[in-house]
This record gives C-alpha cells, sequence and structure tokens, in this order.
C-alpha cells in the first residue's frame, strides 16, 4: 500500500510538472502573439474574437509586453492598441494604466524634440537649402498621425552633397556638435553617408548626405532625389518629402541597417505599406528597389510581416519575387523569440546574424576583410593617430577582449586611446563593465 501511494504521489508530481509547463508555454505564445497584433492593429475591430487570447496573458505575460513595448520605442503604438482591445473585450488588462502614464510621458518628451526638428528645418530653409525629412518624423507625419503613437530620437536630415558643408554650418550655428571626435572631413573619408550632431538640450539630429544600405556602397543621390518632392500644404515642417515607394524602402533598409535587432523599423515597413498602400506602385517600387539594392529588403520585411502580423493583402503583394537563398536563410533565423527580446544581443553575435541574412557574397568578404585586416586608415580613424604596425596587436587583443568577455561595449568603447604624451591606455572601464553585465544578467535570471 505504501509503494502504491508513492507511486500515486510520483506520478502527481509529474501530472502536476507538466501541466505547469503546458500552462506555461501556453501563456508565452499567448503573450507574443497580443505584442504582435498590438504592434500591428489598425482599427478597434482587429481585436474582435481574441478575448481568450488576451485572458490567456499572464502577469508576467503583460510586463514582458509592457517592457517590450519600451525597449523597441512602440510605447505609444502599443499602449493605444490595449486600449482598443480592453474596450472592445472587456477583458482587463493589468498593465494598462501604467503604459497610459508612460504614452502621456513620451508625448511631453517627443514635442519637445519636434520643436528642435522645426528650429533646425526652419533655419536651413531660411537658408535657401534643399533638405529631406524623413524616418522618424515623416514616419508620424505620413503613417501613424499622432505623435504620441511612435518614438523618435534623431530629427534626420537629406541634403546634397554640394549643400552639405552650408547644412553643416547652419547646425553648428544652432549649437549642435558631431557626437564624435574630430570635423565632418572624418566622416567623408570613412565613406560614411552620414553624421550625428546632438545640442546641449537634449535634440540631437543625423545629418544625410547619402542613403546607404547595410554593407553597401551609398546609393547614386540622383536616384534618391528623383524620388522627393516639396511637402504639401498640409504637412507641418519644411522640408521635401520622400515617395510612397522610397519610404517603404527607407523602412525596409532601416530595420536591415540596424542587423535586425530593432524590431520598430519592421513595424514601420508593416504601417506605410497599408497605410500608402493606394499610392504604391509595384512596379514602381520594383524597379527603384533594383536601382538601390534593395530588393531582398523589401521582400525580407514583407515575408516577416507576413509572418508575424495581421495579414494584409497590401503588405502580401510587397513580396516582390520569389524567396531566394538568403531570404529562405534569414525567414529561418529571424524567428519571434530572436526579435522580441529586452536585453541585446552579443555584437559579434549581431554581426554574423546581419551577414547570414543579408549580405551577398562580395558584401560578406569585405565586412569579414574588415574585421580581420583592417586598412591601415581604419586603424588611424580608431586610434585617433597616425598609423603604425603596433597598431594591429592592440586592435586584436581589444577584439579578443570583446568575443572573450561576451562585452556588449561597442569596440571603439574598448579600443585602447593616445594619450597626451602619446601613449596607448586601455579603457579602464572594460572589467568593470563586463562584471556589471554578468551581474545585471544574473539578476535578470533571478
Amino acid at each position: 500500500m505504501k509503494v502504491s501511494f508513492a507511486c500515486f504521489d510520483g506520478w502527481r508530481a509529474v501530472t502536476l510538472q507538466w501541466g505547469e509547463r503546458v500552462t506555461r508555454s501556453t501563456a508565452i505564445i499567448a503573450t507574443r502573439k497580443v505584442f504582435l497584433r498590438a504592434c500591428s492593429a489598425l482599427v478597434p475591430e482587429n481585436w474582435d474574437e481574441q478575448a481568450t487570447q488576451l485572458r490567456a496573458v499572464d502577469v508576467e505575460g503583460w510586463d514582458f509586453i509592457r517592457d517590450l513595448a519600451v525597449r523597441h520605442g512602440l510605447l505609444g503604438l502599443v499602449a493605444r492598441n490595449l486600449e482598443w482591445a480592453h474596450r472592445r473585450t472587456g477583458v482587463p488588462i493589468p498593465v494598462l494604466d501604467q503604459v497610459r502614464t508612460l504614452r502621456q510621458g513620451q508625448l511631453v518628451q517627443m514635442l519637445v524634440r519636434r520643436n528642435a526638428a522645426r528650429r533646425i528645418a526652419e533655419s536651413l530653409a531660411a537658408r535657401g537649402i534643399r533638405f529631406v525629412i524623413f524616418r522618424g518624423l515623416a514616419f508620424i507625419e505620413q503613417v501613424y498621425g499622432e505623435l504620441s503613437l511612435r518614438a523618435f530620437r534623431d530629427c534626420d536630415i537629406l541634403v546634397e552633397r554640394d549643400r552639405l558643408e552650408a547644412a553643416y554650418a547652419v547646425l553648428r550655428g544652432l549649437g549642435y556638435s558631431l557626437t564624435e571626435e574630430g570635423g565632418l572631413q572624418q566622416y567623408l573619408v570613412r565613406d560614411k553617408s552620414g553624421a550625428n550632431m546632438a545640442h546641449s538640450d537634449g535634440s540631437s539630429v543625423d545629418l544625410h548626405w547619402a542613403i546607404q544600405g547595410y554593407e553597401m556602397p551609398a546609393s547614386n543621390p540622383e536616384v534618391i532625389w528623383r524620388h522627393c518632392r516639396p511637402p504639401d500644404p498640409w504637412q507641418h515642417l519644411p522640408g521635401w518629402r520622400m515617395s510612397s515607394e522610397l519610404t517603404v524602402i527607407i523602412a525596409a533598409s532601416h530595420f536591415q541597417v540596424h542587423e535586425y535587432e530593432e524590431l520598430k523599423p519592421l513595424v514601420d515597413f508593416y504601417l506605410t505599406a497599408v497605410r500608402l498602400g493606394a499610392s504604391i506602385k509595384a512596379d514602381r517600387l520594383l524597379g527603384l528597389a533594383e536601382t538601390l539594392g534593395m530588393t531582398h529588403s523589401v521582400d525580407l520585411a514583407a515575408r516577416l510581416c507576413e509572418k508575424m502580423f495581421i495579414h494584409n493583402p497590401l503588405v502580401a503583394r510587397l513580396a516582390l519575387s520569389p524567396p531566394s537563398m538568403h531570404t529562405r536563410l534569414a525567414l529561418g533565423l529571424l524567428k519571434q523569440e530572436s526579435l522580441l527580446r529586452l536585453e541585446r544581443m552579443l555584437p559579434t553575435a549581431r554581426r554574423i546574424r546581419g551577414l547570414l541574412c543579408h549580405a551577398s557574397s562580395s558584401s560578406s568578404a569585405r565586412a569579414v576583410r574588415k574585421m580581420l585586416i583592417p586598412r591601415s586608415r581604419e586603424l588611424e580613424l580608431r586610434f585617433r593617430r597616425p598609423f603604425n604596425l603596433a597598431m594591429y596587436p592592440k586592435y586584436y587583443l581589444a577584439q579578443a577582449q570583446r568575443v572573450l568577455t561576451r562585452s556588449r561595449m561597442s569596440l571603439s568603447d574598448i579600443m585602447p586611446t593616445a594619450s597626451p604624451d602619446g601613449d596607448y591606455r586601455a579603457p579602464t572601464v572594460i572589467c568593470s563593465t563586463s562584471s556589471a553585465v554578468a551581474s545585471g544578467r544574473a539578476g535578470s535570471r533571478k
């Protein structure tokens, strides 16, 4: 009899554990589905028949949804759509009051940043400099329609190359300065397509003179400008705007440039494809994407949106071609669990995934060459002093330390820099930062 009771207790414990795992697994699946629907709902009716899914999300899942929305800059959109979900289904949402409050705070911050962007735009226009406003502010204006729905950090401005110095002087006059040491020339010699400038009031601007994809040369500026137009009377800020087709391509490119770690550009792509769908001509989009070398980016973004968000034929039609090998590989790597992350990937892992998901053989070879055998000019820019052979072992030491310590610091932060007396001194924060990261991981596991 004792043996029978012992067996019964053992089976009951196993059954309870299995039941808890099934329940938790169901909650995780429901959490992801609810978050992705909250990123793509366009009308309150999108929540019809979703009450069961909403009730399956546990308290931990709601906290995850809130934190994920904040992490990916989607707080306003998710807050608005969860409000719709609650009103439509009557299901209580524990974090609703929190996200409402956070959305209000975000709106205040976005109003300040938009005012800073207005000063920039009006100053450039007053000097007769032709420029394009794109990405963040343009998405809010053309796609989201409400400032509280999408967060943005920088004001993205595109100018013609022959007016770059004039635009730079205007921004300097407004109090903006480059966030990296040195002048504008250092960006030009490194074949960069843009530079970030920050103000003491906390606002910043990304000054672009070309559009550049992931591991790709900058696009022909004449092609870009042919697909831009002066602002419409209803648009609040001066500055040209991109065509609907180019706006979609920019969203796909932004997702790619961030090495598929940021979800917001993918949401931008989805909403742009839907909101501007009537004005997007498929043949024109295909031709422009091919010219800019962005066909794969658009195709991948459209297919990922179809997998993750609410189905919409306006998005599905942007899958421009039969999936290539790279597209099939990318779709296999970019699973929901890898995209819906609170913590950032390690830089090396993110870089490798980015190359696997997109890059052609030529761009992959170029990227690997840059990592393994940097040119003398690249080392000069990293060390900020004239080249000598001693830079190579120091460069490889910094790379090794970055990999072995699993540091999330950028290589520029780890690289030893030249002191005033000419000696190299490695940053003393490397070990402490790595320890902090490790303790942070341990804390999150607890």
